[in-house]
């Protein structure tokens, strides 16, 4: 099984619409013939950024919303 490793910029781009958010939609839409992993380090970045630029409300809607993603 092939997989892919993905980094904040890559769950930024996807949450935000921004360049390269089709590649990430792709992936997702293939999660049942491939493998999408990301590292703790990279979540908490990702955290963090939405966390300081728009507050707890979205940073815990960010929490909830990348839960439901096949990522391991």
């Amino acid at each position: 099984m092939k997989s892919y490793v993905l980094d904040s910029y890559s769950i930024i781009a996807y949450f935000e619409k921004d360049t390269g958010y089709e590649k990430i939609i792709d992936l997702l839409s293939r999660s049942n013939n491939i493998l999408l992993l990301m590292n703790i380090i990279n979540w908490g970045e990702v955290y963090y950024i939405i966390l300081r630029e728009q507050g707890s409300d979205k940073a815990s809607l960010f929490e909830k919303n990348f839960e439901k993603l096949p990522l391991t």
